[in-house]
This record gives structure tokens, sequence and C-alpha cells, in this order.
């Protein structure tokens, strides 16, 4: 059933993958441009840094507007909110695999307080900081995702 599971979900990848290649997005449309691929090195290399368009663009030695659409173009997204997506995602994970406050997890991942944070937390998935962390917490005491988890340990060694 696992080998079973994992074809699927490598089936489906790849039928993601041609399908924004097919539309023209994504990491290998975006690595083809140095500027937005420069970009793209600062925000995930510094994903705290107060980032603004102005910036990003200077960097990547582009006026706004150009790295705007080329980085649409290439992402099909955003370079901000490519950047908070990305702080989102280092969220979780902290917010997860430590009991750090709230107003660190905040500043960590490049908010200046918890309250604006949490809202961006929030709008991004739908649970609070807290629900997410006791949800996450939750999840993991189930018997079936150690299970899992030791499974996955054991196949992938």
């Amino acid at each position: 059933v696992q080998a079973l599971l994992d074809m699927v979900f490598t089936y489906a990848l790849r039928e993601i993958a041609a399908e924004r290649g097919q539309a023209g997005h994504g990491w290998s449309h975006a690595v083809r441009d140095p500027q937005v691929r420069r970009a793209l090195t600062l925000m995930h290399e510094r994903s705290a840094h107060p980032w603004t368009l102005d910036d990003l663009a200077q960097h990547a030695g582009l006026s706004r507007t150009a790295l705007a659409e080329r980085f649409r173009d290439a992402m099909g997204d955003t370079p901000l909110n490519h950047l908070r997506v990305l702080r989102m995602q280092r969220a979780m994970k902290l917010l997860a695999d430590s009991d750090r406050h709230l107003e660190a997890v905040a500043s960590e991942v490049g908010y200046q307080d918890a309250f604006s944070f949490s809202k961006v937390f929030k709008r991004t998935t739908g649970l609070s900081p807290r629900e997410f962390r006791q949800r996450d917490r939750a999840e993991r005491s189930m018997p079936w995702v150690r299970m899992r988890s030791s499974w996955s340990s054991i196949h992938t060694s």
C-alpha cells in the first residue's frame, strides 16, 4: 500500500509540475531569469528581513515594475506574497517544533509584533497560531501519526 501511495503521489506531482510548466510559472522558469533568481535567493536566505518591493528590485538590478512583472511571469505570484508564504511556512515549523513565545516567533519570521503576525497567520492558514500549535500537538499524539512517522523513518534509512 505504501509503495502504491508513493507512486500515486509521484504521478500527481509530475502532473502538477507539467501543468505549471505549461502555464509558464514555477522554479524552472524563475531560475532562468537572473534578476528574479536573485530576488528569490534574497527572500529565501533572509526571509525575516523587512523587504520592500523597492529593496528587492534594487538588489536585483531592476525597477519595481520590472521586478514585479518578471517575478509574476516566472512564479505566478507577486514577490511580497511569495515572501509572506515563506514566512508563514517558517512560522508553522517554529510553532510546531518549539515552545517559543508568539512574540519570538513573530520576530524570527520578520514581523514587528505578535498581533500583526497573528492576523496574517490566521488569514493565511485559517487558524490562529495558538490553534495551529494545539492542533499540531494533538495530531502528533495520535498513535497512527507516530506509527506513520516510525514507518517512514524505517523505509527512508
